[in-house]
């Protein structure tokens, strides 16, 4: 029998295990589903079906997933293409109008039946205080935050843990986060000012009086926070600043690079201002010395001014041009300089 005779021959099998597979692939879904099921039934004050959406009463704040793109992924996933559903948060209080959205994705959730997935993020929800303290659930947690803010709220108990594990610390009564940074500082973000749409940045050394740095980080980009970054990003930078300002780097997230921040730490704290005045020094320098080989290059010297003596009529223009050059130099850097003194007495 011949190669393509064994193929053909083979069609019925291949179809039976296609169809084999198609039925696993359902009875895997079935599963899920009682599991489902069975998880409604051990709590049912907790997880209820609602008008719209499947409804979980967590620790942290009530949650609700809408029904009607679950069932249209199930129903036809090909033409219903969709990521997980994002999920409401609302207060304990009660349901808003406004509220925050998160997507929650629980580890190896892709690899999972659909209503495995469902199950999942259920049960994640119900447990919602170990949900909050995992690294990856950054969105999460942010919708948490612009529901409560950092005050005393539900959240305040997983708040605490959360800065703790991170080496920071949480004052209620002072309304701010304490960050350890390098070299005995220590980093004061305060929140509770309406006004102020991030934080308010100050700095102590050894218990000492507080210097303010920055009136409110969400209006600077380094500092603003994505609804990745969380601020555990913040956190980071700090815990290493000041002695990060030192050695800024090409990262536009990184609030050691915003000039802002490192001119106001500069005033009081000397090594960053020895620095800052070096680089100024050298990238002053470095121009200067473009702009003389500019010069030269538009104008070299001719023979003449090599021996000493100008010649015809075109090497006297052109020592013209050069003088008209030079002057034009000498007023650039005078406007240059006086700027940056401006610059100095505003700072």
């Amino acid at each position: 029998m011949s190669t393509t005779e064994e193929w053909i021959g083979q069609a019925g099998e291949r179809t039976e295990g296609f169809l084999i597979g198609l039925r696993d692939t359902s009875s895997l879904h079935l599963t899920a589903i009682d599991c489902l099921e069975g998880l409604f039934e051990r709590n049912p004050d907790r997880l209820r079906i609602g008008h719209r959406n499947i409804i979980i009463i967590g620790h942290l704040a009530l949650y609700a997933i809408p029904v009607k793109p679950i069932m249209a992924a199930f129903l036809n996933p090909w033409a219903n293409r969709s990521d997980l559903p994002r999920i409401e948060i609302h207060p304990l209080a009660g349901w808003v109008r406004h509220h925050s959205s998160a997507c929650i994705q629980p580890p190896g959730a892709s690899d999972e039946p659909g209503p495995d997935t469902i199950v999942a993020i259920c049960e994640a929800l119900l447990a919602d205080r170990s949900l909050f303290m995992m690294e990856a659930m950054t969105t999460f947690r942010n919708a948490l935050f612009r529901t409560y803010g950092y005050g005393i709220s539900p959240i305040t108990d997983v708040l605490t843990s959360f800065f703790e594990q991170r080496g920071a610390q949480i004052d209620l009564a002072s309304g701010e986060i304490v960050v350890p940074g390098s070299y005995s500082w220590k980093w004061h973000l305060q929140f509770g000012d309406p006004d102020v749409s991030g934080f308010t940045l100050h700095s102590s050394i050894r218990d000492g009086p507080k210097r303010m740095h920055i009136i409110d980080t969400g209006e600077i980009p380094e500092f603003s926070m994505s609804p990745m970054d969380c601020i555990n990003g913040i956190l980071y930078h700090l815990r290493r600043a000041p002695r990060s300002l030192l050695n800024p780097n090409d990262d536009y997230h990184d609030p050691r690079n915003n000039h802002e921040f490192r001119v106001a730490v500069a005033r009081v704290w000397d090594p960053l201002r020895r620095r800052m005045e070096e680089q100024e020094a050298a990238e002053q320098a470095e121009q200067e010395a473009a702009e003389q080989e500019a010069v030269a290059t538009l104008f070299p010297p001719s023979d003449e001014d090599e021996e000493g003596f100008i010649g015809n009529g075109n090497d006297a223009a052109a020592h013209r041009a050069r003088d008209v050059m030079f002057q034009r130099m000498l007023q650039f850097d005078a406007a240059r300089a006086a700027a940056n003194s401006r610059n100095l007495q505003e700072e």
